[in-house]
C-alpha cells in the first residue's frame, strides 16, 4: 500500500489511519501482536508495559508517567493497600493471571487492553462497547472523583470534570486530543 499525499506532500489522516490498520491487521495475522481476551471470554488487562511499546511514539506513556494517576498506589500506606475501597480508584484491577496492576493505568479509563489491538480493525462503536473500549465521558472520571472519598482524603480543589477536560490526563502539546464521547 502506497500512500498519496495531497498538495501539501503530506498523507491525508484517512490514508495514515488506514495504512496503519493494514500495518496492525499483518501484525496480528502473524501473530505478532496478541488480540485475545482471557480464558472467560472477557477482555484482559495488558498492563501498562504493552501500551507503553506503541504510546511512547505519541507521548502518551511519557505524560502519564508523570502524573498523578500513575503514582497513585504510592500514596497508599499498607492498610489501605489491603483495603477494596481504596484499591478500586488507586490500581487499574487484576489481569488474567490475578495479578494486581497497581496505580491508574491505561486501562482504568480505557478499558481493558488485550483486544485494543482488535478494535482498531472495527469502524462500529457498538461493536467496539461491546468488546471492552470505554469513551471518555464524565461518567468515567466520577467512577473515582466522587464524593465517595472519605473526607480526610479529599483533595483540597473539588474535581472539575470541564477543567479536568480541558488540560487532560495527557500532555499532547496540541498534537493530539482525547478520544471523548460523541
Amino acid at each position: 500500500m502506497i500512500l498519496r499525499s495531497d498538495k501539501s506532500g503530506t498523507g491525508t489522516i484517512r490514508e495514515y489511519r488506514q495504512y496503519f490498520i493494514y500495518l496492525l491487521f499483518l501484525a496480528i495475522a502473524a501473530g505478532s501482536i496478541s488480540a485475545g481476551s482471557s480464558s472467560d471470554g472477557k477482555p484482559d488487562f495488558a498492563g501498562v508495559d504493552r501500551c507503553k511499546k506503541c504510546h511512547q511514539r505519541d507521548n502518551i506513556y511519557q505524560s502519564w508517567s508523570k502524573s498523578a494517576h500513575a503514582s497513585a498506589w504510592l500514596v497508599l500506606n499498607e492498610e489501605q493497600r489491603k483495603d477494596k475501597s481504596c484499591i478500586s480508584c488507586h490500581s487499574t484491577g487484576e489481569n488474567a493471571k490475578g495479578e494486581l496492576l497497581t496505580s491508574v493505568q491505561c486501562e482504568s479509563c480505557h478499558g481493558p487492553g488485550r483486544d485494543h489491538q482488535k478494535l482498531l480493525l472495527t469502524e462500529s462503536k457498538d461493536e467496539a462497547k461491546k468488546s471492552g473500549k470505554v469513551y471518555i465521558d464524565e461518567h468515567t472520571c466520577r467512577k473515582c472523583h466522587n464524593d465517595d472519598i472519605p473526607p480526610q482524603f479529599r483533595p483540597e480543589k473539588p474535581f472539575d470534570y470541564n477543567k479536568a477536560l480541558a488540560t487532560g490526563v495527557h500532555d499532547f502539546s496540541g498534537n493530539i486530543k482525547h478520544e471523548m464521547a460523541e
